[in-house]
């Protein structure tokens, strides 16, 4: 554990040792060491296995590191009652084989990430292609017990799906990084697990073309998942075509098979795959679109914004960036690019500048931390500010926890 935490270290500082470290075995003793924290001041950067630390801007100070991977217990699964309760270190891989047993799964485990605590997932609130159709960590998360930033333990929400009373409080905690507390129990409704899981993958010339088909299938049969991608060189086909669209298709074997007669009826080329060869695909395609090491001179950029600019927000990259490999999700409206670092900051700030009016986004995702100096990965918005640090004020008022990430 603590070599892979050494290792992953590097995102957070490439050149710098990892800080002390408490490995604790349950919220008591992990309470301890942040109350002792908290008495002293110190910043503590947060992990299960580190494997998210590439998320969010530079850090501050840290006098020491916290690891939940101890804290990997299953607390209580009901597949009657679609609920799982777990610790944080618990990871994805154990979790979905769990779940699979009972034929259940949760939507917004990412593809490949088998050895992500699911603490890790829900903190920087990680999403898989198919998340967008059928829910995100925020739409499935629905109790959790946190650890703030003074040694108060708190709980939200609850182990029932039907939690209707106050605030549903849960919901800050995903996709804030560990900002706002240290995550220490979490549950979660689950969905059962679509007994038909079939993908069609086809090539095409242009962008405009695959984009509007695949707004047109989106309206006749809704798939699950919708990717637009440039094939690598080692992947392009004989005859040049440089361009695929695979669509994703989850549900019962009865509507799958009239899902995907009209997926070829529109793509009457397209390869169809299933089993683990389908399987497969989408993990590989979760690690060409972000699989870059902390020492590449490399980054991963996210855009989003409304559908009928997609366009024209590639074309604005191609222009300001050397494009290494992209992938366009229409179905949510997101491009994730990895460009080169060279560059970077003076590029994102034109790319910002060229869209300040016109509801887009742009985060840079995944960097090492050299890039990442003077640059707010988030993008700039005052009411983000506002909003976050009125949050901070209140439930981590000396900043201790994860110190300038968010």
């Amino acid at each position: 554990m603590a070599n892979d935490l050494s290792r992953n270290y590097h995102w957070i500082n490439p050149e710098g040792q990892l800080p002390p470290l408490a490995l604790p075995k349950d919220a008591e003793e992990a309470r301890e060491h942040v109350t002792e924290c908290w008495r002293r001041g110190d910043g503590l950067l947060l992990a299960g296995g580190g494997n998210h630390w590439f998320v969010g801007n530079r850090t501050g100070p840290i006098a020491s590191v916290i690891s939940l991977a101890r804290m990997n217990r299953v607390v209580d699964y009901s597949p009657p009652d679609m609920t799982l309760t777990v610790q944080p270190g618990c990871t994805l891989g154990s979790l979905e084989s769990l779940l699979s047993e009972s034929g259940q799964f949760l939507p917004f485990f990412p593809p490949g990430r088998p050895d992500s605590t699911v603490g890790g997932a829900v903190s920087a609130g990680l999403r898989s292609p198919w998340s967008d159709a059928l829910g995100g960590v925020r739409d499935h998360l629905i109790g959790v017990e946190c650890l703030h930033g003074d040694g108060t333990l708190s709980h939200a929400g609850g182990r029932v799906v039907k939690n209707v009373a106050g605030y549903d409080l849960c919901k800050l905690y995903a996709g804030a990084l560990g900002t706002l507390g240290i995550l220490t129990q979490l549950t979660f409704k689950v969905r059962p697990l679509p007994p038909s899981r079939l993908t069609a993958v086809a090539r095409g010339n242009r962008l405009s073309e695959l984009l509007a088909k695949a707004l047109r299938l989106r309206e006749s049969i809704q798939p699950a998942a919708a990717e637009i991608f440039r094939e690598s060189r080692t992947e392009a086909s004989p005859s040049g075509e440089p361009l695929r669209l695979a669509l994703r298709l989850l549900d019962s074997p009865s509507v799958a098979r009239w899902k995907l007669e009209g997926v070829l009826k529109e793509l009457p080329q397209a390869e169809v795959l299933s089993g683990k060869e389908e399987e497969a695909f989408w993990s590989r395609r979760a690690q060409d679109v972000q699989g870059i090491d902390w020492r590449d001179a490399s980054a991963v950029l996210v855009m989003g914004g409304p559908i009928g600019l997609l366009q024209e927000m590639r074309n604005r990259l191609d222009e300001l960036f050397e494009v290494e490999r992209w992938s366009l999700a229409p179905l949510a409206g997101r491009i994730t690019t990895v460009v080169s670092a060279q560059g970077l900051q003076g590029n994102l700030e034109k790319l910002r500048a060229s869209w300040r009016w016109r509801h887009v986004y742009s985060i840079l995702w995944k960097s090492s931390a050299i890039p990442k100096q003077g640059i707010d990965v988030w993008g700039p918005s005052a009411s983000r500010s506002r909003i976050q640090s009125s949050l901070r004020s209140e439930l981590d008022p000396k900043g201790i926890l994860n110190p300038g990430r968010v």
